[in-house]
């Protein structure tokens, strides 16, 4: 017989003897053998097993947490523990985890049997899943009534009854299933079944009172419209009341009232004037009822309407006396109306949120006064957020003797609240960082063309061009800074600026990277670091930025060295699945509880403070994101934590890099006459440096108002401004151009960040841009190439 055995275990050699027992007791196994959380999941998603082999105690997972992580998954698959550690402890433990059964690896023999047993309780518990719901489903909740439930569809036929309906109608079930109901009525009956009918299916919901044909019964039916998820009616469900007795009865008291009524006529006038009274007594109370019946009605009408309301009524000390809501509410929960009656809150709820729930109770009880609150509240299905006011609920002589609580879920609306805060969040870091990146940018641009100053007059010496290259470096390292601080507010990428990009070759990269760092605190602690690499296979390129993609890199090994004080493992993983190619890093560190792995990619949630900005994985989280990929975080504290990167595989093969735009230019023009416009000196002086040494003659203001009375006063070939200034913008500097004899020719120097939409260039009559920080290359390019030189 074939089995599918996926084994949880870290030994070929246990592995080859359990799988010896399995072949004696005639199972053919198809197996995998995995040892990692990594592999494990990837196992899970890439086929289905029919039984999964756990060895309880591995070097680097725990059987336990195999157990726990099919259950999150709800897999229902059977989980054996093989084991070498003694003990009942275990055992109970491992069985409270979900094991079908715990062997001993002594005692392998024993595999056979337990692997059958295995899959049998596995069949019969899921027949018994599928025949508990539909019990629960149809039986429980419908069947049961004293009431006739229906269901037809829009053009009459039956499809659903309760068994009441074979009573009322004196018909089987299966006699109308499917079928129309015009049968079961005749005369004045069938014409207000079909009338009640046709206004349900108008959006009505009508009342009528109407005999069964072959029975004579007399039920009261209320129609509502039955409709799909668009609001679109497709057919009417309702509920008939037997009403028979009833209308018996007033009948039995309308001739009693009438003999009664001769009677009195026979006696004295006194008897009379008594009979009067009786009989205005008897009105008031047939009032009453009608009133009451009329109230009972509209109240069950509310109940059955409830969709994320329920009201509940509290006794003293918690006691839940009365609750009301939906069947609805029930599946959400997980915690039927039935079983929370006549309980204690602190029955139902954790002890802080009991005791909380019972202090609210307890102040309205004391005040008298209404009190809404909201707080989040465990259920067995999840913890949801609940809105409730509360209000006294008082006898005739004003005691209060209950609270009456009108419960509202709320739970996507905080979701809602949540989202939108996060959006705020993004909404001010893009304003603050939009002013900070201009700034950056004007520093660069200063300190970048300064050194390609000094790296031309200073290019015979070999020592003084490494340093000078250095410091190139670094400027493009922070310019690389300066974009991702923008770039964290932005929502997508431009496709444009992605090229095929080696992920395990990045990985490579921020190891060797990390190489001082983990060198100095191993000597510094006496501690090891071990770095796992054999998963690292050969996978397909993915679009994406390379500098982003390290920067994710480096941030998760930076945290995760964080997390191992005392030293550990640091596996790192690659592999193709679908068309992703998917990263994993996983350290034994720490490990990370419910708490931070719930806000772990907010903007400035941080575990490290006061060192940490909060940053770094919100970052990191964007910049995934943006390529289109997913990342994910599997923590438990003390166990580690394995952060899991997707990425969609590159569509182009080819390496495309731009080139090096500090390349020396051929000679162009000279000679022009040059304006530069910029609010910094510095940047000012740099440019009059380098045009001056082109050949050209420069002048260089430091307001937009300076360059305004210059432009007016001389004649310019071509004007270099800057686009933010202090009291005229750039802006306004190159709309005078078009007033001047003679229009320069116009290059824009910024340091936004933000790109310019080539309509703004055109508005503008700008001839070229150039973003801060330039290379002399690139403007000596872009002067050459507006006066066409080639």
């Amino acid at each position: 017989m074939q089995l599918r055995v996926l084994f949880v275990e870290d030994s070929q050699d246990d592995l080859e003897s359990t799988l010896h027992e399995l072949r004696n007791g005639n199972y053919n196994s198809v197996y995998e053998r995995v040892s990692t959380s990594f592999a494990l999941i990837t196992a899970l998603d890439s086929q289905s097993w029919d039984v999964i082999i756990i060895d309880y105690s591995m070097q680097n997972l725990e059987g336990v947490d195999v157990l726990k992580l099919v259950q999150e998954r709800e897999l229902f698959l059977p989980c054996i523990i093989v084991s070498d550690v003694k003990g009942e402890d275990f055992a109970v433990e491992a069985m409270k985890a979900g094991a079908t059964d715990y062997i001993m690896k002594d005692n392998l023999k024993k595999i056979v049997s337990s692997v059958e047993l295995a899959l049998k309780k596995a069949g019969e518990w899921y027949r018994k899943k599928l025949e508990l719901a539909e019990l629960i489903k149809f039986k429980t909740l419908l069947d049961n009534l004293n009431d006739l439930s229906y269901m037809c569809d829009t053009k009459g036929n039956i499809l659903y009854v309760n068994k009441i309906f074979e009573k009322l109608s004196g018909h089987k079930k299966k006699e109308f299933f499917q079928k129309s109901f015009i049968p079961l009525f005749e005369g004045e009956s069938l014409e207000k079944a079909k009338n009640l009918y046709s206004r349900t299916l108008k959006g009505e919901s009508p009342v009528d009172e109407i005999y069964f044909k072959d029975t004579g019964i007399l039920c009261e039916y209320k129609n509502i419209p039955m409709r799909d998820k668009k609001g679109n009616i497709t057919g009417v469900i309702g509920i008939a009341r037997d009403i028979t007795k009833r209308k018996q009865l007033e009948k039995r008291m309308k001739v009693l009232n009438r003999s009664l009524k001769q009677e009195v006529t026979k006696q004295t006038s006194e008897l009379i004037k008594s009979n009067e009274k009786l009989k205005k007594k008897i009105h008031e109370h047939k009032r009453t009822e009608n009133a009451l019946r009329k109230n009972e009605k509209w109240l069950r009408g509310i109940f059955a309407s409830l969709h994320e309301t329920s009201i509940a009524v509290f006794g003293r000390e918690g006691y839940i006396i009365s609750l009301w809501g939906t069947p609805v509410l029930d599946e959400r929960y997980g915690l039927r109306s039935a079983d929370v009656v006549g309980k204690k809150i602190n029955e139902l709820l954790p002890p802080e949120q009991a005791k909380k729930r019972v202090a609210e109770h307890n102040e309205v009880f004391d005040t008298g006064e209404n009190k809404i609150v909201e707080y989040q509240i465990t259920f067995p299905r999840g913890d949801f957020w609940h809105e409730v006011s509360l209000c006294p609920l008082k006898d005739t002589g004003s005691n209060i003797t209950a609270i009456v609580g009108f419960i509202r879920d709320i739970t996507d609306r905080k979701q809602r609240e949540e989202k939108i805060l996060q959006s705020e969040k993004l909404k001010a870091m893009g304003v603050m960082t939009s002013g900070i990146t201009h700034e950056f940018n004007n520093i660069l641009a200063i300190i970048k063309g300064f050194t390609l100053l000094l790296k031309e007059k200073y290019g015979d010496h070999k020592e003084v061009i490494d340093k000078i290259s250095i410091i190139l470096k670094s400027v493009d390292d922070g310019v690389e800074i300066v974009n991702r601080m923008q770039e964290f507010t932005r929502s997508e990428v431009d496709r444009s600026e992605l090229k095929p990009v080696d992920v395990r070759e990045i990985l490579e990269q921020v190891i060797e990277f990390s190489m001082p760092r983990l060198k100095t605190i191993s000597e510094a602690n006496g501690i090891t670091y071990y770095i796992d690499r054999k998963g690292m296979r050969k996978v397909p390129e993915v679009s994406g930025n390379s500098t982003e993609l390290r920067e994710v890199i480096l941030n998760i090994i930076n945290n995760s060295l964080d997390a191992m004080p005392e030293g550990g493992r640091l596996t790192l993983r690659t592999c193709k699945k679908d068309d992703r190619v998917i990263m994993s890093i996983s350290d034994t560190g720490e490990g990370m509880g419910e708490d931070v792995l719930k806000n772990i990619f907010d903007p400035f949630f941080t575990t490290k403070s006061p060192k940490g900005t909060g940053l770094g994985m919100s970052v990191s989280y964007g910049i995934i994101k943006r390529h289109g990929g997913k990342i994910e975080v599997i923590s438990r504290i003390g166990k580690g934590s394995t952060i899991t990167i997707r990425l969609p595989v590159s569509n182009n093969t080819s390496n495309l890099y731009a080139t090096d735009v500090t390349q020396k230019q051929e000679p162009g023009v000279m000679n022009l006459n040059i304006l530069v416009v910029d609010d910094e000196q510095a940047v000012c002086e740099l440019l009059v440096e380098f045009l001056s040494q082109e050949g050209h003659k420069v002048k260089s203001v430091c307001c937009g108002s300076e360059a305004i009375k210059l432009l007016k006063m001389d004649s310019f070939d071509l004007v270099l401004c800057d686009l933010v200034m202090p009291d005229i913008s750039g802006r306004g500097v190159i709309k005078i151009l078009d007033t001047l004899d003679k229009r320069p020719k116009v290059g824009l120097i910024t340091g936004w960040s933000e790109k310019i939409q080539p309509s703004y260039k055109e508005d503008l009559k700008v001839d070229f841009i150039v973003k801060k920080p330039f290379s002399f290359s690139e403007l000596s390019k872009e002067i050459n190439d507006v006066f066409c030189i080639y």
